[in-house]
């Protein structure tokens, strides 16, 4: 049985799955009973471990693989995942990257990749699936933003603007689509460890920086943003449309 109304016996996309904070929604969905999860990356395959893990929790698991930074992959995305599974009841956007780099030297591939990856491609499988969630009376979609939704990181510009975007896909789906029954939301993840963060978080100067700065004194884990995300999936937040959750230890409020 659920402890989230509304998931159980759901069919869940989750872009990202393999690790960290994705792998974390994998096993959430799972053990709040969705029947089906749909996770894509680029690499992922039926035999990968979070496969096995949302089997072994009770949910049937279907790997997709997409290239998020090709455009071509993106557009035949949604129908990729209708053809499997058919119709979607949440979509998680959880997939993205980070390439870092001084502004005044900042590349134009690494600024056209992290766009793509972080912007363009989530709101391309956002817009298809979101056509059909109208078309079958409401859905639940849930970004995972950042704190580079709300403020300006150094080095990283395309991932602060990347996730600036995000920020105003969110508030403009969430009105949009309000009245169709879709509720389109988000969490901005404080400093996690993950392997994006790993630039910061193995560098002891950096990592105590982070700890300074966060009024709860420590960084999240994956497991501390799962419980925000499945209650924007759930029938509990159906009067929340086009809103952000930190989830970040107080940071941004300090």
């Amino acid at each position: 049985m659920s402890g989230f109304p509304g998931i159980e016996g759901t069919t869940v996309v989750v872009t990202g799955p393999t690790q960290g904070i994705g792998r974390a929604i994998v096993h959430g969905f799972a053990d709040n009973g969705a029947a089906k999860i749909v996770g894509i990356s680029r690499s992922i395959t039926d035999d990968h471990a979070v496969a096995a893990e949302a089997r072994e929790r009770g949910a049937e698991f279907i790997a997709l693989q997409c290239d998020f930074a090709d455009r071509g992959a993106n557009l035949a995305l949604a129908e990729r995942v209708h053809e499997a599974v058919g119709d979607i009841d949440i979509l998680v956007n959880n997939a993205g990257t980070v390439a870092f780099s001084p502004s005044d030297e900042y590349p134009m591939e690494m600024w056209d990749e992290v766009l793509e990856v972080n912007l363009h491609g989530p709101f391309i499988l956002t817009r298809d699936i979101g056509r059909r969630m109208i078309k079958n009376g409401g859905g639940k979609i849930v970004f995972n933003a950042s704190l580079a939704s709300f403020q300006g990181n150094v080095g990283v510009i395309s991932y602060t603007v990347s996730k600036s975007g995000i920020a105003g896909v969110i508030r403009g789906l969430g009105v949009e689509w309000a009245p169709h029954n879709v509720n389109v939301n988000g969490i901005a993840p404080g400093y996690t460890t993950t392997d994006l963060t790993a630039p910061v978080h193995e560098s002891p100067e950096e990592f105590a920086k982070v700890l300074e700065r966060t009024p709860a004194n420590r960084w999240m884990d994956p497991e501390d943003l799962v419980g925000s995300i499945l209650f924007l999936a759930s029938s509990a937040s159906r009067s929340i449309c086009g809103q952000i959750i930190p989830v970040d230890g107080g940071w941004l409020v300090r």
